[in-house]
């Protein structure tokens, strides 16, 4: 599948931020106004290619304990911008993960 390419007033604000996608920007204003990822949680992000949401995400967890996990069929590296220690992201077609007490298995891309 092509790649589109957009280079849009956002787009461009994106990434004179450091952020991957143009879709960061939306994910910040829904983080700033709802809160929904609070200070040291555990976030599973699946689809996470290009990586937009695991920056966010790790800009919201704050200094304390969190983690986040990102999942794609496509490969993918985590950004270096705003992520840290406390993420990851992987392309395996099968994936055991323990997040908050419980367990979860992945194949194929199917929860």
């Amino acid at each position: 599948m092509a790649k589109r390419i957009l280079n849009d007033h956002f787009s461009r604000q994106a990434k004179a931020k450091g952020y991957v996608a143009r879709s960061a920007l939306k994910l910040l204003e829904i983080q700033q106004h709802f809160r929904i990822v609070k200070p040291g949680a555990q976030v599973l992000d699946l689809g996470c290619s290009p990586g937009a949401w695991l920056q966010v995400v790790c800009q919201s967890l704050g200094n304390r304990d969190g983690f986040v996990l990102g999942l794609d069929i496509q490969p993918c590296e985590v950004p270096k911008t705003f992520c840290d220690h406390r993420r990851s992201c992987t392309t395996h077609a099968q994936e055991e993960l323990r997040l908050g007490g419980r367990e979860f298995c992945f194949r194929g891309g199917i929860l």
